[in-house]
């Protein structure tokens, strides 16, 4: 392989937060191999084919090296400042509006490669996002880090628009089909339960999907709701520094877990 055919491939294995490290370490002039440990496991080998290329695609090593480090930089400034934000609906079939932001959360989790931020009041056993989280390796490195409403998910089961009992997981539910999770929810502040009504999904800490809608296979298909798709990476990183923060004063792992 090429070292431009690296270079190119790189873009595909590393996130912005992972080529910052890289650098760091290679300024510090770490070897390649003690340099990738920056890397998660599951993509750190091809994250070392692709850097070692790069390298004997120079003239020399030390040459070579500085030529990593220009392309690891050329990345961090195209993975961390692409901004785009798309509104999308969500609309039940023949109202005219195209879109389909809540059903295409499935379709960002599963394109996720390090890490997986999800909060939502309702998380139904009907939604495509419960499928698709548990479609996710617990050996693949993806982090996933889920909050919930507590008196939603523990609430009592509901008739439905089809006729049928819907129940909503328990966050215990959840910890145990998301094997490798961290499953949050809130507790009481005060005299009553903090309600959790934040709507969104951040993917690699980069990609931010806010939506109105709650996680079922009724906002999926039938309600009108309207998302919007930042990509954006700095605005995806405060949204969950936020999140975690309120973690820290209004929830608590269930069950008890290392955040």
């Amino acid at each position: 392989m090429t070292g431009p055919e690296a270079a190119e491939r790189l873009g595909e294995v590393l996130t912005a937060s992972d080529a910052e490290r890289l650098i760091a370490a290679l300024r510090r002039r770490k070897p390649l191999s003690y340099a990738v440990q920056e890397v998660d496991p599951t993509r750190r080998v091809a994250a070392e084919r692709l850097c070692r290329a790069i390298i004997d695609d120079g003239p020399d090593r030390v040459s070579g090296t500085r030529q990593l480090v220009l392309v690891l930089h050329s990345l961090v400034a195209a993975l961390g400042r692409e901004k785009t934000v798309t509104p999308v609906w969500t609309v039940p079939n023949g109202i005219g509006i195209t879109g389909s932001a809540t059903s295409q959360l499935a379709d960002h989790v599963r394109g996720a490669r390090a890490s997986i931020v999800c909060s939502t009041f309702n998380l139904q056993r009907s939604s495509a996002l419960v499928a698709a989280l548990k479609a996710v390796d617990p050996d693949s490195g993806v982090k996933i880090n889920l909050f919930v409403d507590t008196e939603a998910a523990e609430g009592k089961p509901w008739v439905g628009k089809e006729g049928q009992w819907v129940a909503s997981y328990t966050p215990e539910e959840l910890a145990t089909e998301l094997p490798g999770a961290n499953v949050w929810r809130t507790r009481r502040f005060g005299d009553r339960v903090i309600r959790n009504h934040a709507k969104f999904v951040a993917i690699d800490h980069q990609k931010l999907v806010v939506t109105s809608a709650n996680m079922s296979r009724s906002a999926e298909r039938h309600n009108v709701e309207l998302g919007i798709v930042a990509v954006d990476r700095l605005l995806t990183q405060q949204v969950e520094r936020t999140l975690f923060e309120f973690c820290l004063l209004y929830t608590s792992p269930s069950p008890p877990r290392p955040y």
